[in-house]
């Protein structure tokens, strides 16, 4: 097979308090977004290289 030139980029997207920076920070494997039980904490866009099943995305 071969390699992509380029990463996927990937958006986690959804309301308010979910877990989506919890994901995020878990995919990540550190924790690079803000997580607290308050709505509206993680408001800017935060980006990372991701290492998932031996494949490299944004």
């Amino acid at each position: 097979m071969a390699k992509r030139k380029t990463k996927p980029i990937v958006a986690v997207v959804g309301r308010p308090n979910v877990g989506k920076s919890t994901l995020f920070n878990a995919l990540a494997g550190e924790n690079i977004s803000i997580v607290k039980d308050t709505p509206g904490i993680t408001r800017d866009r935060i980006y990372a290289d991701i290492h998932w099943l031996d494949m490299t995305f944004t």
